[in-house]
């Protein structure tokens, strides 16, 4: 009797193994875009969600640049979903500066006036794009410290919303 509690326990520990490997293959790939090092709560939280987030050194200096004028924002977005095509990414998990998050609204906006949403497949894609909502945050002044509560979906972006930019 117990000799067939431990088989069974052993096929039960086997199929969650074969499910999670299973559910490993059919994770997304999305491209982690900030200057600060992603947390492993963060990385948990996108896996729960079905993505695996690709941490690349193009990812984390494009998420670095000052963007002072149009043409850096043009030039950083254009990179972004380029380095997007390049790692395979289908979304992008990160810190959005406000110029972009404005790109972002654009492209929403677009999608819902033409009824188009194209596919992440290519640079010409739409990429939904996810902020950390954070909390616990340090009080002003102090070390900058806080926790990840979860991924919040911000909306999609695509180099083609650059056309707006003047």
């Amino acid at each position: 009797m117990i000799e067939q509690t431990m088989i069974e326990q052993t096929m039960i520990e086997q199929t969650r193994t074969e499910q999670t490997r299973t559910e490993q293959l059919k994770m997304k790939k999305a491209l982690w875009f900030s200057r600060h090092q992603i947390t492993q709560s963060q990385v948990e939280d996108a896996a729960k969600r079905g993505f695996d987030i690709v941490i690349s050194h193009k990812g984390m200096t494009l998420g670095s640049v000052d963007i002072k004028d149009s043409s850096d924002l043009k030039n950083c977005v254009i990179e972004l979903v380029a380095h997007c095509s390049e790692v395979g990414a289908e979304a992008i998990f990160g810190v959005f500066p406000p110029p972009i998050l404005g790109l972002i609204a654009t492209t929403m906006t677009n999608i819902i006036e033409t009824g188009i949403q194209v596919e992440p497949k290519n640079a010409r894609g739409d990429f939904p794009c996810y902020a950390s909502w954070n909390i616990l945050r340090a009080k002003e002044g102090e070390r900058p410290t806080f926790e990840h509560k979860e991924w919040v979906y911000i909306g999609m972006l695509n180099q083609s919303s650059c056309r707006f930019i003047r």
